[in-house]
């Protein structure tokens, strides 16, 4: 059990690192309308393990969290997010508020909304 807990909490962690790293590659390439190809290639391994650790953290800890099982439409913990932001009520809107306040929103303010 501690080590599914501690598993859980250090893919949450490198989920946040990596979500860090391909926000601010997307807020650079807003800015200046392109990435130099050397950010791509920095940048790109982060975005495709970003992309799995999302969904196992989606298929694992945000299940155990919500007690509802993924949704094949809603894959990613920010699609589980932003469904819970705009249709849920009680606790998991919580779930998802927390983690908008704490962990996205100051990251990437329009990333749930």
């Amino acid at each position: 059990m501690t080590t599914l807990i501690l598993a859980s909490l250090y893919g949450l962690a490198l989920l946040w690192y990596l979500f860090v790293i391909v926000m601010a590659a997307k807020r650079a390439r807003a800015r200046d309308g392109g990435l130099p190809w050397p950010i791509w290639v920095l940048v790109a391994p982060a975005l495709v393990l970003g992309f799995a650790v999302d969904i196992a953290l989606n298929c694992t800890l945000f299940t155990l969290l919500y007690l509802r099982a993924p949704n094949p439409r809603r894959l990613t913990v920010s699609a589980r997010l932003k469904h819970s932001l705009r249709h849920d009520r009680g606790w998991r809107r919580h779930i998802a508020e927390w983690c908008d306040d704490h962990l996205i929103g100051p990251m990437a303010p329009d990333h749930l909304h």
